[in-house]
């Protein structure tokens, strides 16, 4: 394989930042932030009932219901949406409408990621303790789902190297073009 043009592969390096610092925020750190809000305000410090047990949970309230089959079906919209932008990133016509698309679809799974820790945090505000170990759950959806769905640096790499050689001035790389540390591990 021919080696990457040194000016796509800085362009694809900072694409995968971007991308790991706004993923970063939306499905870690504002997670993080709901749950030391939601034991502060309503379990009042006390993080005991976050780890209840799910007998705990009153299954019959509505909110609990509504809430948990919202967060399930953004859960489940996430990798779908993610797929149609990386569909429209292969039908790109430059290297910046493909890195528009990915990181489109990027942001866009991420903020349905962290949706589902959003509702998690309502419920808890709205249900109180009773609610705490469902709510654990829904908000440690982002950092898990992030890990497991939210695709990597590798699978940029791949489209990247399919759609290369199509691009203006674009041609197939090489796997040595990105760094070991580039892709953290993701898939």
């Amino acid at each position: 394989m021919e080696p990457m043009d040194p000016a796509l592969v800085v362009e694809l390096r900072k694409h995968v930042a971007l991308t790991r610092i706004l993923g970063f925020s939306l499905c870690f750190l504002a997670p993080a932030i709901y749950l030391a809000l939601l034991v502060q305000m309503t379990f009042h410090g006390n993080y005991h009932p976050l780890f209840a047990g799910f007998h705990t949970v009153p299954w019959g309230d509505l909110r609990i219901i509504v809430l948990s089959m919202a967060g399930l079906a953004l859960l489940a919209a996430g990798p779908l949406l993610t797929r149609q932008f990386w569909v429209l990133a292969n039908k790109a016509t430059s290297t910046a409408g493909l890195f528009a698309n990915l990181r489109t679809g990027h942001i866009v799974h991420c903020a349905l990621l962290e949706s589902v820790a959003i509702f998690g945090l309502a419920l808890g505000l709205t249900v109180g303790p009773a609610a705490g170990p469902v709510c654990l759950i829904m908000l440690l959806i982002p950092p898990v789902g992030y890990l497991l769905l939210v695709p990597g640096a590798r699978s940029r790499m791949r489209l990247l190297s399919l759609r290369a050689s199509q691009l203006p001035g674009g041609r197939v790389p090489s796997p040595s073009s990105i760094r070991p540390g580039d892709d953290f591990g993701a898939p």
